[in-house]
């Protein structure tokens, strides 16, 4: 488990995979970005998802912090975990608070618009941030599952950053059958 400081801890049985965001969403360098991560980490009753990534002083949503629909309009990290039949939860967590955690079956079909989840923020170096959420089994889609990472920020331009590239016409973060397969077993 992952200490309250977000320092680096595995999950019990020591399995573990990271997402580094280093590129824009067609896989283009980001020379500019300092990189985010998104890790997981498997317990024993379910994972743990940790998000580290940079203060890009995009503009803060003006809703207290919380469950926020819409944060993609905003500096957020994103992580989706995809089953099998191409039902998926998206995560979704800002620097100032906010998440969002939706259920989907299929692209963009939201079968659930509020997951229940507890977002903790954890201390971080300077101009960094850190947060995680613990999720248990029954709120995550069969195995095995096919994970990406994204960073959006900034304003005009926008940033559309990936893990896996998503190529296409423009940064589409649901296309699902692009993902990594994950070694979490």
């Amino acid at each position: 488990m992952i200490d309250p400081k977000g320092e680096d801890a595995r999950g019990e049985d020591g399995q573990s995979q990271e997402w580094h965001i280093t590129r824009f969403w067609n896989g283009d360098s980001a020379r500019n970005y300092s990189g985010a991560t998104v890790r997981i980490d498997a317990t024993p009753s379910g994972i743990v998802v940790m998000f580290d990534g940079p203060v890009m002083k995009g503009p803060m949503p003006e809703a207290p912090p919380g469950r926020l629909w819409g944060l993609w309009n905003y500096d957020v990290l994103e992580c989706f975990i995809v089953g099998p039949l191409q039902e998926y939860l998206e995560l979704e967590v800002g620097p100032y608070g906010h998440y969002l955690a939706l259920n989907l079956d299929g692209p963009r079909r939201i079968t659930d618009d509020d997951v229940p989840v507890v977002v903790e923020w954890l201390d971080a170096p300077p101009n960094r941030w850190r947060a995680r959420i613990v999720l248990d089994e029954a709120q995550l889609p069969p195995k095995p599952w096919r994970i990406n990472a994204y960073a959006i920020h900034g304003t005009e331009p926008r940033q559309y950053l990936a893990a896996t590239p998503v190529p296409g016409n423009g940064p589409d973060f649901h296309r699902i059958h692009l993902f990594e397969v994950s070694t979490l077993t």
